[in-house]
């Protein structure tokens, strides 16, 4: 909730692959104003948050303490850390400050995790919201809105195809969390550690759009394979070894009455030379998105991003935006655990520029 007619008072909860675009949004729009930073490192303690980010003073700082986050007076917090931790996000809408957040909790159903957010909400009228781009947008706020375009629908598929090789995520993230660079017979033997994770998320995303829907999920089936490289792999986060993980791709599918409803097709490469040959409907050289609606009449929109930089790195900037275009909205929403069903449609108000 707003707190006075001035710019947002923003801090950034983690200055990493997303946080450091964020930061650099937040020091340009007009109706911001960055006043501190979470960051998780001793080295960057105390630093100036530009500085962090690539762009010279702002004149706030960093803070490894969480509780001097705590103690901040700001309105928004725009949590980016791909690991969410629970506690910390109670505390922050416990603070009295509203969150953002691309990292999870899209949608949730009524439970013990929605209802201790919502009664951190209460205690500190603040307001919680979750965007990325999938889940957060390609799978859920894409197909409802071009959902309307259908008079009936069968099955609603989402493709997620990514290049990684060019990109600014940390190695311990690629190749710890993520599982790329594994041999064969450690990635025979363990999934991904954050496959658990990314299922529940996913799952969310596919639950905000059966609820957009009038649908009921009954139940869910996850798969997820490997591809190893034939050849090294040199990438931006280090060398991917020959016989090593260089692709993945996850598979998450809705059922309804023994039918898959929703199935949203992931891949993710790291290299060319991969030994299994995924059959795609677009190169798995770049970043897209496809959404097809199965139906009467259909829809199949493709869309990637364009601009300066990588795909890849131009996927994070895409989620950056879609977290920091949402900050008026959710500001000014009730107390309590809002989705994109809930607020008004969010639109880059700020992002028009006619210097260029």
């Amino acid at each position: 909730m707003r707190r006075n007619e001035a710019a947002y008072r923003v801090i950034q909860w983690g200055a990493g692959a997303v946080g450091k675009y964020c930061i650099r949004t937040s020091a340009k729009r007009p109706d911001l104003q960055i006043v501190g930073a979470r960051v998780f490192s001793d080295a960057k303690d105390g630093k100036d948050v530009g500085e962090i980010a690539g762009i010279g003073p702002v004149g706030a700082n960093a803070h490894f303490d969480k509780q001097t986050i705590y103690d901040m007076d700001a309105d928004i917090v725009l949590y980016t850390p791909l690991v969410v931790e629970l506690d910390d996000i109670c505390a922050i809408l416990e603070s009295g400050k509203n969150l953002i957040t691309p990292s999870g909790f899209i949608y949730l159903l009524d439970g013990d995790v929605k209802d201790r957010i919502n009664a951190s909400c209460a205690k500190g009228r603040s307001s919680m919201y979750a965007a990325g781009i999938h889940p957060g947008f390609a799978g859920d706020r894409a197909p409802l809105i071009f959902s309307a375009l259908s008079g009936e629908i069968h099955k609603i598929t989402v493709w997620e195809i990514v290049d990684m090789a060019n990109m600014t995520e940390s190695p311990d993230m690629i190749f710890g969390y993520l599982g790329f660079d594994m041999d064969a017979e450690t990635a025979a033997a363990n999934e991904p550690p954050l496959l658990k994770t990314m299922s529940t998320i996913f799952q969310q995303s596919q639950q905000m759009l059966a609820a957009g829907l009038g649908i009921e999920i009954q139940e869910y089936r996850t798969r997820h394979e490997y591809a190893l490289t034939t050849e090294d792999a040199q990438t931006t986060p280090g060398l991917i070894k020959k016989g090593h993980v260089a692709g993945q791709h996850f598979n998450y599918e809705a059922i309804i009455d023994g039918k898959t409803v929703i199935e949203f097709k992931t891949y993710w490469r790291m290299s060319t030379t991969l030994d299994k040959d995924w059959q795609t409907p677009v190169p798995m050289d770049q970043e897209y998105y496809l959404v097809d609606i199965d139906g009467q009449p259909g829809v199949r929109i493709l869309f990637q991003p364009k601009g300066h930089g990588t795909p890849a790195e131009l996927g994070l900037e895409w989620t950056a935006a879609l977290v920091m275009n949402g900050i008026p909205q959710i500001c000014q929403a009730k107390p309590g655990f809002r989705t994109t069903l809930d607020l008004p449609i969010v639109t880059a108000k700020f992002a028009v520029d006619l210097s260029k």
